[in-house]
């Protein structure tokens, strides 16, 4: 039998937690043991859904032989829905429920139905030793961390480290706002993207060109008030060329260099377009505007490369002093431990969790996050190329999903 992979993709109230209760069903009645399959969500609502519905359906299947017509066609409707939930070509019987139901509850230590975030942290305990964790930690709440990050911060202050002037790099307005408040408004923005990117994507934005000096910028302006601009049927200057000469000699003496990419003019030239204001562009207009143009991407592109080399150096500092204090505190968050995991190849071995995973059911997959998808990879991995194991996953139509 080859390894069985389901994705079933529809929008929400459409049956999906049914649906992968019904898998699991199937998984079961086909011999699988409970503890061979791990059913995930992400709720402990969802969780308990999917399991009371497991529970619930052999419950009631039951029903079926009670002498009670009411019951009896209680049980009916149960059995029906489990043979369309179960997809099983085969019938099912009342015996088959019924002993299914005993077995299962005498095994309900072994019922693998819980949120990722669970799994992750059971898996992070036994993993605990390889994963640098303490035995003894504790989940601290919102309150509690953003301490534990204001201390990390903290502790990165100092001349030895060059720490204000990588923040002042940070800073695109260059204001005086307090420091450290507008440094973990920064980390809370960008630590997560830090952490799940490679050190080469910020370096991929490069400087574009060599920055002009200040007096090539002198001679610019020169330039731009030298020129003509095309006449109207009277003879006049176009006043529209007159008013986009002011805002360049505007936009190069404030720095506003972005601005001056976004005027309508320099758009207009930058495109090819062949007039301005119904007049056609001038060469010795389109050529000066083109030169200003790279001068001013040099400027705006070179700053944004330092900053996202600037603010990558500053988050790798923070990050290594947060995990410090996290470890010695003992202290840390549920995404603490499925980033630990991935750092370690994620969960491709399983000999020490004390049970085999041969079937792994996703629910709401298109929630999965980079992180988590990267500590499931492996185990899905090996479950797809082995016989007799399945992975099935159900998510939001809308939404994209990893595999």
């Amino acid at each position: 039998m080859k390894p069985i992979r389901e994705r079933i993709m529809a929008s929400a109230g459409t049956g999906k937690t049914f649906t992968l209760a019904g898998r699991f069903l199937r998984l079961l009645f086909q011999g699988k043991k409970p503890s061979e399959i791990l059913a995930t969500t992400f709720t402990r609502k969802a969780a308990g859904e999917i399991l009371e519905r497991v529970l619930g359906w052999l419950a009631e299947a039951e029903l079926v032989d009670s002498p009670d017509p009411d019951l009896r066609k209680k049980g009916e409707k149960a059995m029906k829905d489990l043979q369309k939930a179960t997809c099983l070509e085969s019938e099912i019987t009342p015996q088959q429920c019924r002993k299914l139901l005993a077995d299962l509850v005498q095994d309900l230590d072994t019922f693998n139905v819980r949120t990722l975030d669970s799994f992750f942290v059971e898996s992070a305990k036994v993993f605990a030793l390889e994963l640098g964790l303490p035995l003894d930690w504790n989940i601290v709440d919102d309150t509690e961390d953003r301490m534990l990050r204001s201390e990390a911060l903290s502790q990165l202050f100092g001349p030895e480290k060059n720490t204000f002037q990588l923040l002042q790099e940070l800073s695109a307005d260059g204001t005086g706002r307090a420091v450290h408040r507008e440094s973990l408004n920064v980390i809370r923005e960008t630590l997560d993207v830090f952490r799940d990117s490679t050190p080469t994507a910020w370096q991929k934005i490069q400087p574009e060109g060599k920055p002009l000096q200040e007096e090539e910028w002198l001679q610019i302006q020169d330039s731009i008030q030298a020129l003509r601009s095309p006449p109207t049927n009277s003879g006049t200057p176009t006043a529209g060329y007159e008013k986009f000469k002011k805002a360049l000699l505007g936009f190069i003496q404030k720095s506003k260099w972005i601005h001056l990419l976004k005027n309508t003019g320099v758009q207009r030239i930058l495109s090819g377009e062949e007039t301005y204001y119904k007049k056609e562009i001038p060469e010795e207009w389109r050529s000066l505007v083109q030169r200003i143009a790279a001068g001013a991407r040099a400027v705006v592109v070179g700053s944004l490369s330092r900053r996202n080399l600037a603010l990558f150096d500053f988050l790798a500092r923070f990050d290594a002093s947060y995990a410090q204090i996290k470890i010695k505190s003992k202290s840390f968050r549920f995404e603490d431990f499925p980033r630990a995991l991935a750092k370690q190849g994620g969960l491709g071995s399983f000999f020490r969790l004390n049970r085999q995973i041969d079937h792994l059911l996703l629910d709401e997959f298109q929630d999965t996050s980079v992180t988590q998808w990267r500590v499931l990879a492996p185990l899905i991995d090996r479950v797809l190329h082995q016989k007799e194991r399945s992975f099935f996953c159900v998510g939001d139509a809308k939404q994209s999903i990893y595999g």
